[in-house]
This record gives structure tokens, sequence and C-alpha cells, in this order.
């Protein structure tokens, strides 16, 4: 069979094939459409301005081939795909891409065995989008809200998991200016808060109140000599000898927490280790006899003098204060005693000086 080409009267030339023997592959005309029929099924329909493949049919571009979709010559291209082996879609700037999906939308990867691989899954039921590939990108990510299914992972390192948990070698808040705060990298010990030194300095510390209580202050008088002396505490003085049940120098432990820090006071001129040799308080916790005790040293020569010539005068002594650094752990109504002594010097040298002990409710 042959059909002619014309322009006008002239003959262009031949359409021409050849028919099989069960005549079920050509081209159909009808009176309004133009059909590309193969096995018996059209493939390719042309009615009016619209072109249309069959369903199940495919369209492959082969060597250097192009589709465009421009409506122009191809001079100037706007959107075009390239030939199968490259796989390319290309879109000008001018130009925005539209899917249409009633649940879904996946952009998938395939491999040579025939398996295929969601890369990104639009899904239109829950509003959401999941990437199933590494992000990199030069400007921010941001939402209201972020959810990363497998977690964060920076320079390699795990920094946020699939639980939630947060793992970090340090953290810095920074401004424009740089750094702020760098948070310590190790932690410190138990009832230590962070405390900054006003330059952006982060450390942990020991302050008044920590463990989440409060601290209170008792104070006694005491006399200091080579022989430990009790504490006066709330004059409740002790009468009698050094014999226990003479001692009338005591306090209740008003909660449960610790005893962390007894302070000493001594009202003394020239007061040095070469005079006094070492200060020893001793701390007694439900003692009968005075047999156990938890004792602290420390030198004189390391006692600060807080007020040189207390009184203005010739006669006028210098008040040296040490601080004895302790942990007494203590329970509500427990029976608390100091003694104070010194190990240079004679016995009741001082009858100036004060205790101070701080004790902190856990």
């Amino acid at each position: 069979m042959a059909y002619k080409f014309t322009r006008g009267v002239q003959v262009i030339g031949d359409l021409s094939g050849s028919d099989d023997s069960n005549r079920d592959t050509g081209i159909d005309f009808e009176e309004d459409e133009i059909k590309l029929v193969a096995g018996g099924t059209p493939v390719l329909k042309v009615s009016g301005s619209h072109v249309y493949l069959a369903n199940g049919s495919n369209l492959y571009l082969g060597g250097s081939s192009k589709l465009f979709f421009d409506g122009d010559d191809g001079n100037n291209v706007d959107v075009f795909m390239d030939e199968e082996g490259n796989n390319h879609f290309r879109i000008d700037g001018n130009n925005s891409i539209s899917l249409v999906g009633d649940d879904y939308i996946n952009i998938q990867k395939s491999f040579p065995n025939g398996t295929v691989s969601n890369q990104v899954s639009f899904n239109f039921n829950n509003n959401v989008m999941n990437v199933f590939m590494p992000i990199s990108s030069s400007e921010d990510i941001s939402g209201s809200k972020l959810h990363l299914q497998e977690g964060i992972t920076l320079g390699g390192q795990s920094v946020l998991d699939n639980q939630a948990s947060l793992s970090v070698g340090s953290i810095s808040l920074v401004n424009q200016s740089g750094s702020v705060y760098q948070l310590p990298d190790q932690d410190g010990t138990s009832g230590q808060v962070i405390m900054t030194d006003g330059s952006g300095n982060l450390t942990f510390s020991d302050v008044s109140g920590a463990s989440g209580g409060t601290s209170q202050f008792f104070q006694g008088h005491v006399e200091i000599g080579t022989t430990p002396q009790p504490a006066n505490f709330h004059n409740v003085v002790s009468i009698g000898a050094n014999a226990p049940e003479n001692f009338r120098s005591w306090f209740i432990a008003p909660f449960t927490g610790q005893i962390n820090k007894v302070i000493l006071s001594v009202k003394a001129n020239n007061f040095s280790t070469s005079n006094h040799g070492t200060i020893t308080v001793e701390i007694y916790k439900n003692q009968s006899n005075f047999n156990s005790a938890t004792s602290i040293a420390v030198a004189a020569d390391n006692f600060a003098q807080t007020v040189n010539n207390l009184g203005g005068n010739s006669n006028g002594n210098d008040v040296n204060t040490g601080i004895f650094n302790t942990s007494v752990s203590i329970q509500e109504g427990d029976l608390i005693q100091i003694k104070v002594g010194k190990s240079v010097g004679t016995s009741g040298e001082f009858n100036q000086a004060v205790v101070t002990l701080r004790l902190t409710e856990q």
C-alpha cells in the first residue's frame, strides 16, 4: 500500500509500508484521528491537537535524541529530556516543576537487578516529606517542626540519636561577635553548680545552698590551747573539768545534710605557725566519751589576717581567720560537739576565738 505526500499540486514523496499476514499492524486513518497500530492495539493516537500514548506504552529516546517541551523550533530550549543513558530532565530558570498526585509522589533510584529505592517521598495524606539520603545545604534549614527519624550526625559523629539523646564534647553559646559561654567538658561533683567569672568562663563551683537545700550557720566561743577545748554554743557553757559528763557545749542538728565548713576566727597578735603550730578542729557526732572525731588541721600561717590592730591602739589585737573544709554527714536530731586546739604554746592562751559552722541541708 502507498500514500502520496503533496504540497498543493506538487508531490513531495510516498508514504508506504507493508502489512503483515494478520493485518494487525499499520496506520489507521479515521475521520477525526490517526492511529498507529502494533499487534492489533493502537499505541499512538493523534486527535485534533492532542497526541496520546496508549496505557502501558513507553516512549524511549535513543542515541543523542532529546525530547523538547518549549513550543518553538528548539533553538531556545526551555525544557527537554536527554537520551535514556543520561537520564537528564532539565528546566531553565524561567520555569517550574509541578507534580500532581492524589496520595504521594516518590523520587526513586533504580538498580541493575530491577529493584528501586525511594530517595524522596512526598506523602500528601500526612503532609510530610521523607528524605532517605544525606542532606547538604549551605543555607539554613528551619521550620516550626523538624523530625529526623535517624538522628543528626555532624562531622561523622552522631550528636542526636533516634532516641533524642544529645551527645556532644562541649557546647558553646555564640553570637555575632564569637563565643559567649562554653560549658565545661567534665561534670562537677555532687551539689556543685555552674558559675561564671563575669568574662564568659563557666566552671562547676560550690555555693551556699547547693544540693537543692539551704545553708545555716552556727557560732560559738572557744578557748584555744594545747589541750583541745569545747566550743561554747548558744551560751550553753561547759562546767567543771574535761570529763564528758561535765560538758554542756553542744547543739542538735536541725536537718539532714552536711557540715561542710568550720570557720575559726582568733583575736591575737603575732598569730603564726612558729608561735602556735597547727590548729586542729575536731567534730564529734553523737559521742558519749569523745572517742571518735573527724579532725581537720590547718597551719597557723594559713590563717588570713582579716583585721589589723582591732581597737586602734597599742593593745589592739589582730583578727586571724582560718577555713576548715570538711564533709560530715548529719541527720536531723544528731548531737554535734566541737573541740579546738593547737600544737604549740600554752593551754588556754586565747579566750577570744569564735567558731562558725556552715550546715547545708540535703
